[in-house]
Order: structure tokens, then sequence, then C-alpha cells
């Protein structure tokens, strides 16, 4: 079978595409990444902790163990260590201490958003896509806050919409998948299309045609 549309790393929710398909029978497959919002509303006091699955982060002015991590000047300062130990874009001795698991293995942070700059917030997702990925997130800093004690996803929608005859709008929607893994197989025409995610801040995704005895 042709795979003629796959993004195969984490990409936030919203609109992706436009990309054309040639149409027939396909196969569309996504699958999304369990997520929460953590938010830092306040700066950290020294050893004030994030646990994330079963790792828990410490906060420390000066870093004197594993999966310590450098406590900022300020809440973004702090936010953005621990989010460089998560993606393991940091440095050991300047972001987290020697020898923490970095990137870490349960989970990432996605992008931060202008708005959730602003509100000192970041996505926080489990590396291991769909139910499997459920892991508790707690934490015992001041002001902060997750969306919910565990990583996951209440409701949302992934759509495949195809361009309307004006040739700038998505009217048509082809197919609305609403769980955090989703699989079918539907017939589209030829065109131009996109998927409209809702929901579902870390999501993957993929078409892919299913060949015919008429196919060349």
């Amino acid at each position: 079978m042709r795979t003629d549309y796959r993004i195969d790393q984490a990409v936030a929710a919203g609109t992706i595409g436009p990309f054309a398909l040639r149409g027939g029978s396909y196969w569309l497959e996504t699958l999304s990444a369990l997520s929460g919002l953590f938010t830092m509303g306040t700066n950290a006091t020294d050893g004030q902790v994030v646990v994330i699955g079963s790792i828990t982060y410490r906060f420390k002015t000066t870093m004197v163990a594993i999966n310590d991590v450098q406590l900022g000047g300020t809440q973004d300062a702090s936010l953005g260590h621990l989010i460089a130990t998560l993606n393991g874009t940091g440095v050991s001795g300047t972001d987290y201490f020697a020898g923490t698991v970095s990137p870490a293995a349960q989970a990432r942070a996605a992008p931060q958003s202008a708005s959730q700059v602003m509100a000192h917030s970041v996505t926080i997702y489990a590396t291991v896509l769909g139910a499997a990925g459920n892991i508790t997130s707690t934490t015992t800093v001041t002001s902060a806050t997750w969306t919910a004690g565990t990583l996951g996803v209440n409701s949302g929608t992934i759509d495949l919409s195809r361009r309307g005859p004006d040739g700038s709008t998505f009217t048509a929607r082809a197919t609305q998948i609403v769980l955090s893994a989703g699989q079918k197989t539907i017939s589209l025409p030829p065109g131009t299309y996109e998927w409209v995610i809702a929901g579902f801040p870390v999501s993957y995704l993929e078409c892919t045609r299913i060949p015919t005895a008429s196919d060349p």
C-alpha cells in the first residue's frame, strides 16, 4: 500500500496541511499522546518537586542529586530548565544534575505557544502513545497546577477535511475520529485536504491509499 501523507513527529492541535490526495480507498490512522498542561503561577522554591510518572524532578538552587533541576530566578527560567531536561535539549550541570535521564523516558514537553509563554505554562505529553501512556502528574510547587492528576484527554476530534469549490475554504468533512487512537477505511475523491485537530495537543497522522486492480 502507498502512504500518500504521513507525519511521524508530534504536531500541535490545530490545522495541518494542505496536502494533495489522488483519490481512492484510504486507510486513515491517527494516534494521540496523552498530555496535561502544566502551569507555574509563581516560581518554585528550593526543594519543591514536579512528579511525572515514576520520576520526581526537584528544583534546587544548588543541584546535588540525580533528577535535580536548576531553580531559576523566575518561573519562566525554572520552567525552561524543566523543559530542557524533559526534551534532552539542556546541558548537564546547567539545566539538570549529572546522571539525570535527559531526555526523559516517560514524557516530553511540546513547543510552547505564544499564549502558553505568557501564561508560564507548557503541554507535557507521554512518550508512549494512546491509553498506555496514561501516567500520573503531580507537583508541590506553590501556585503550580496540572489540568488533571494524570496525563490524559477527556475528549477531542481529529477530522480530515477536503478543500471546497472556492479553493480557499475546507468545507467538506471526510471523516471524524473521536478517540486517542483511531483507524478508519474511507473512500476519498481526489483533491486537497487538511487535518483539523481539536483536543489532542500531540498527534501522529497517516493517510495510506489501498491499491486496486485498476492501478498501474
